[in-house]
């Protein structure tokens, strides 16, 4: 079972931010990697603060921390049918790509 694309608000905003708007093309992997990598820290980063507001941190017990485990394995990991599973299976296929494309700079 896939995400539909079009269905998370998220994953439409990438699909629009991977067009270029000079060239009304879609972006290459290293062009665009950088821009996922971002997006995908910034996710971890406001999935943390929600599961695990700034106040509620000192008292934090064993419940909590199986609680914030069980909710980054459901929404902000790799495997989870969640949107932030499609963009680091995106990102991972960019990195693939810019790794394997042929610098012509460095070649020449």
């Amino acid at each position: 079972m896939r995400v539909n694309v079009f269905k998370s608000p998220l994953l439409h905003f990438l699909a629009m931010l991977g067009i270029d708007e000079d060239t009304y093309r879609l972006r290459e992997g290293n062009d665009f990697s950088f821009m996922l990598a971002g997006i995908v820290y910034c996710c971890r980063v406001l999935g943390v603060k929600i599961i695990l507001p700034t106040k509620f941190r000192k008292g934090e017990t064993a419940e909590d921390d199986e609680r914030f485990l069980e909710l980054r394995l459901k929404h902000l990991t790799d495997g989870s049918f969640s949107p932030i599973a499609e963009i680091i299976s995106l990102l991972a296929y960019s990195r693939h790509y810019t790794f394997n494309h042929a610098n012509a700079g460095a070649i020449s």
